[in-house]
């Protein structure tokens, strides 16, 4: 898609400015951008929603050929992970009692449900 944005880009420099194909090249090229942003809200929304079982996951992984996300998903999902740890920390755990201060995420977290069925529409 970033490929198919760079010479839609190209394209439009080419083109000259009162020509129709510059209005249409401008259209499409806001169409690619949409869909990369939405494509990244919705894996950053799914790696928010399910960080624990993903690291969880992940530590289990031992050939890198069948990890389920990218180094950089991985590493954004191991920040939002401490960061979150640390807002509860200063938060709410510091101001309760020393026998309910452990902060286990493995509890906190939502799992994700491999044995659902998934419909596609089309």
């Amino acid at each position: 898609m970033l490929d198919q944005l760079k010479q839609r880009t190209k394209n439009l420099e080419k083109c000259k400015k009162h020509d129709f194909r510059v209005a249409v090249h401008k259209i499409e090229i806001d169409r690619i951008h949409f869909i990369i942003c939405s494509y990244l809200r919705t894996c950053l929304h799914k790696i928010e929603q399910y960080t624990h079982c993903l690291l969880e996951r992940e530590e289990k992984i031992t050939d890198e050929s069948m990890a389920t996300i990218s180094p950089e998903e991985l590493r954004y999902a191991k920040e939002y992970a401490a960061s979150l740890e640390s807002h509860f920390q200063t938060l709410v755990l510091q101001h309760v009692l020393d026998k309910i201060q452990a902060f286990d995420a493995t509890k906190m977290g939502v799992k994700s449900n491999l044995d659902a069925y998934l419909f596609l529409k089309r």
